[in-house]
């Protein structure tokens, strides 16, 4: 009997030790990929859009608020000249899906919205996803109206 209460206690501690193990591993990513994707974001060129774009999108951040601040929606996606572009909007309300269709339009930002609202820094479990911050240069201005089949 005393030798089952012994092999939990060492499976409890093996488990304990692997569970530390991959927090310390977890943190150490995010932490890291924060810092990097911080330092993508203050790169960034930020300008108004010119004319309607079609974008495939490959990354979807939805509008939010946290504790005073407010984060608008923003999108990473694909143009027609396969350039990989950022898009700010404040007004849609509605969900977009990867590799959806969007058009990226036209809309008039005030300075005080232009200085006011930046892309929310988010960190994604899949490095992949994250790969997206990188490959933007520019960041649009712009109202996201879904292009529906």
């Amino acid at each position: 009997m005393m030798h089952i209460y012994r092999f939990r206690s060492i499976v409890s501690i093996v488990l304990l030790g692997i569970c530390i193990m991959f927090s310390c591993r977890s943190s150490a990513y995010y932490k890291s990929q924060t810092k990097n994707i911080a330092l993508k974001f203050e790169r960034y060129y930020y300008q108004d859009i010119r004319e309607p774009i079609i974008i495939t999108v490959l990354l979807f951040n939805k509008a939010h608020s946290y504790d005073l601040g407010s984060f608008p929606n923003f999108m990473i996606g694909i143009d027609s000249n396969n350039r990989i572009i950022g898009i700010l909007d404040i007004n849609f309300h509605g969900k977009v899906e990867r590799n959806s269709k969007i058009l990226a339009s036209p809309k008039f930002w005030t300075s005080f919205e232009k200085e006011r609202f930046k892309p929310a820094l988010m960190v994604y479990p899949r490095k992949k996803i994250n790969q997206y911050y990188y490959l933007v240069d520019t960041i649009y201005y712009a109202e996201i109206i879904p292009i529906t089949n």
